[in-house]
């Protein structure tokens, strides 16, 4: 239900905007004597095709919401990221592409201080 939620708040522009155009719509039926009928069936047709868009955005939506709390489980063992919907996602992936480098270079210097010391102490 959350990631319902979460995509209504990603398309809740989109949503004001299409009543807002049906909107206009029926003022310029209502101004100019048409009878209400176009308008009601342009408004039930918008709907019908409107919830079949909002449900194959919707399943994508989660598709990638999911594949992305895979990769958050641990990054480390994270391949690649699903396809980027846009510039500002590529950017975030490339970012988050970039700490994942760091933290492996961290590690590794870790790692290495760490046999150093080993080394050290023991011999």
């Amino acid at each position: 239900m959350k990631i319902f939620v979460d995509y209504l708040k990603k398309i809740v522009p989109t949503l004001i905007w299409t009543a807002f155009f049906l909107g206009i719509f029926a003022l310029v039926c209502f101004l100019y004597d048409v009878p209400v009928q176009p308008a009601g069936y342009t408004a039930q047709v918008t709907v019908v095709f409107g919830v079949l868009a909002l449900a194959v955005g919707f399943f994508r939506f989660r598709r990638k919401y999911r594949e992305l709390e895979k990769t958050r489980e641990d990054l480390r063992y994270a391949g690649e990221f699903p396809a980027p919907g846009d510039a500002v996602e590529k950017l975030y992936q490339e970012i988050a592409a970039a700490l994942k480098d760091q933290m492996i270079e961290m590690e590794q210097k870790d790692q290495s201080s760490y046999r150093e010391m080993v080394e050290y102490y023991t011999l």
